[in-house]
C-alpha cells in the first residue's frame, strides 16, 4: 500500500501539580490530574473514501455501563487482550484515562518526584524513589501510586464509498508535537515532566521492533539530553548540602547521593560557613534550594564533583522524535512510537508512562503545589 501525506492528529491535555522536592523528601503530595477532553484533528481526506483515528486503552479493567453509554465507548478482544475504544474521530476522553488510572492503582491526582537512575534508549524503565535525606543509595522501586502509566491503542478505522469498514494494517503512528508548561507564568515544574514510551516501530528491514525511550517535552534541540542523577542535595531543607555526622571528634562529610563511577577527589575542610555553591551546576547562585546550598563550616565538604562522572537518564527531545515531511508529502524520519498490527483488528499499543523526574533541577520547594499542562501530539500518514 501507499502511503501520502499526514492525516490525523491526536491532542491531549493534562495539567496537574506537584510536590517540592528531589523525591521523597517530605510528605507532601500534590495533585494531578488530565483536562477534559482529548481532540481529534482532521488534516486532510481521500477521494471517496474516509479514514478516522480511533484511541482507546488495552484494559481489563471494567467500565461501567453508564460510562459506555455515555462516551460511546466500544469493547474490542484481540485474543486474550481487551481493549476499550472511543468512537472514531472522538478521541479517549480524560475523565476515563483518570477512571482508569483510579481502578488500576496508578496515579490520578498525585504526582510524586521518582527517578530511571541511570537509563539509555532501548532498555525497559524500572522507576525509583527519588533520595530520601541521610540515605545516599536509591535502591526502592517506587510504588505505582507515584506515576501515571496510559495503556494507550490506536486504531485506524477506513469507510470506503460502499460504507465497507476495514481497519489499517501496518500504520505507523508518530508523536508529531508536544509540550510541557506551566499553568501560569511563574513556575518551572513542567521541565521536569518525563513521558516513557513503549511501543513499536520499524528498523531498518521494515520489520517491526520494539521502541522504548525517555522523552522530555520541555528539551530543546540545543541543551543536554540527558538528566544527571547523582550529586550534592539539600534534603533537609535548610540551608546547607546535607551531611554524614561526625563521631569521636572527627568532622562530618558532606553527602554525594544517586549513582556514579569514580571517585570524588575534591573533598576539602572549611572551618566557616561558604557563600551558596552551585557544585551541582544549576546556574542558581542566588537561592538556597534543593541543589544550591551552601557548605556548612567546621565540616569537610565537596566544592565540586571532581573525580566522579555522574550516571545519566538520556532522554529525547522533540526535535528527534518528530516526523519531517518531505516533497511528496510523507510523514518520514523521527522516532515511529507505534505501529498497527497486521490483524484483523490492526491494533496499535503505546504504553505511556508520565512521571516527575526527582533530579530535574526544577524540582525544589518554591515549586510546590505548581501546575502544568501536558500536551502531546500524534499522527500517522495518509493510506492510498
Amino acid at each position: 500500500m501507499k502511503l501520502r501525506k499526514s492525516t490525523f492528529g491526536l491532542l491531549a491535555l493534562g495539567v496537574g501539580t506537584l510536590v517540592s522536592f528531589a523525591g521523597a523528601l517530605s510528605s507532601t503530595l500534590a495533585w494531578f490530574a488530565y483536562s477534559t477532553s482529548v481532540n481529534v484533528q482532521m488534516k486532510g481526506t481521500a477521494v471517496n473514501e474516509t479514514e478516522q483515528l480511533q484511541v482507546g486503552l488495552k484494559t481489563d479493567i471494567t467500565f461501567t455501563d453508564a460510562l459506555i453509554n455515555e462516551y460511546k465507548l466500544t469493547t474490542v478482544t484481540d485474543g486474550t487482550d481487551k481493549y476499550i475504544f472511543a468512537a472514531p474521530g472522538k478521541g479517549f476522553d480524560s475523565s476515563l484515562i483518570n477512571y482508569y488510572l483510579n481502578q488500576s492503582g496508578y496515579a490520578s491526582n498525585t504526582l510524586v518526584p521518582v527517578t530511571s537512575k541511570k537509563y539509555n534508549a532501548g532498555e525497559d524503565i524500572n522507576l525509583k524513589k527519588a533520595p530520601m535525606a541521610g540515605h545516599p543509595e536509591i535502591t526502592e522501586d517506587a510504588p505505582s501510586d507515584q506515576y501515571a502509566k496510559i495503556p494507550f491503542a490506536f486504531r485506524v478505522v477506513r469507510t470506503d464509498r460502499q460504507a465497507n469498514k476495514f481497519y489499517v494494517k501496518n500504520q505507523a503512528v508518530w508523536v508529531s508535537n508536544a509540550r510541557a508548561i506551566a499553568d501560569s507564568g511563574v513556575n518551572n515544574i513542567y521541565k521536569s515532566v518525563r513521558v516513557f514510551f513503549s511501543g513499536e516501530k520499524f528498523n531498518a528491514q521494515d520489520e517491526v521492533v520494539a521502541n522504548k525511550f525517555i522523552f522530555n517535552p520541555s528539551a530543546t534541540a540545543s541543551t543536554p539530553k540527558y538528566t544527571n542523577v547523582a550529586g550534592l542535595l539539600n534534603l533537609n531543607d535548610n540551608d546547607y548540602y546535607d551531611l554524614y555526622p561526625g563521631s569521636y571528634g572527627v568532622d562530618g562529610t558532606e553527602i554525594i547521593y544517586g549513582d556514579y563511577d569514580g571517585a570524588p577527589t575534591a573533598l576539602t575542610h572549611i572551618t566557616d560557613d561558604s557563600a551558596i555553591a552551585d557544585v551541582n551546576g544549576t546556574g542558581n547562585t542566588s537561592t538556597v534550594t534543593t541543589f544550591t546550598a551552601k557548605h556548612r563550616g567546621g565540616n569537610n565538604v565537596y566544592t565540586s564533583l571532581a573525580g566522579i562522572t555522574p550516571h545519566k537518564a538520556n532522554f529525547k527531545s522533540l526535535s528527534d522524535i518528530k516526523p519531517s515531511v518531505d516533497s511528496l508529502g510523507f510523514l518520514t524520519g523521527g522516532e515511529v512510537v507505534a505501529v498497527t498490527s497486521n490483524t484483523e483488528t490492526a491494533i496499535a499499543n503505546l504504553e505511556a508512562t508520565v512521571y516527575i523526574e526527582g533530579w530535574d533541577h526544577s524540582v525544589i520547594n518554591q515549586e510546590q503545589e505548581h501546575r502544568f499542562f501536558l500536551g502531546l501530539t500524534f499522527e500517522i500518514n495518509r493510506v492510498a
